[in-house]
């Protein structure tokens, strides 16, 4: 079994800008995402973790795309 690899939504917008640095993905919409239930995350503290891999998915971003 494979172990989700949790990030905050800003680890995880700067993965996404090291594949495409010219996305229009924002913080906002990364949290707005997981507000409305659409990516599962959870909060610890003031931070909101996420399934970097599951936000990949959604988005219909391959990891080995360029």
């Amino acid at each position: 079994m494979l172990m989700a690899r949790l990030r905050t939504v800003k680890e995880t917008l700067q993965l996404i800008k090291q594949k495409d640095s010219g996305t229009a993905i924002t913080c906002n919409f990364i949290r707005q995402l997981c507000r409305k239930g659409i990516i599962h995350s959870f909060t610890i503290g003031k931070k909101v973790l996420l399934n970097y891999d599951e936000l990949l998915a959604y988005l219909h971003i391959s990891e080995n795309s360029e």
